[in-house]
């Protein structure tokens, strides 16, 4: 799966704590807002996002196959 995110400057204590969620979850840097990882998000992560109001900034692809 890919995450991708784009959170304003002005919150950038969620930012930092995004980053750090998706380490938690096994999900490595390609980019700065770029991610790749092992699997789905867990939905109670999912939520959260929702609750912090930044859901509409972060985006998911289920990553169907990978060409070395």
């Amino acid at each position: 799966m890919i995450i991708s995110f784009d959170i304003p400057e002005k919150d950038r204590h969620i930012r930092h704590w995004l980053r750090n969620q998706i380490k938690i979850f096994g999900y490595k840097m390609l980019q700065q807002s770029l991610w790749i990882g092992p699997g789905p998000l867990p939905p109670s992560f999912l939520k959260r996002l929702e609750d912090l109001n930044i859901g509409k900034n972060v985006k998911t692809f289920k990553i169907t196959k990978v060409n070395n």
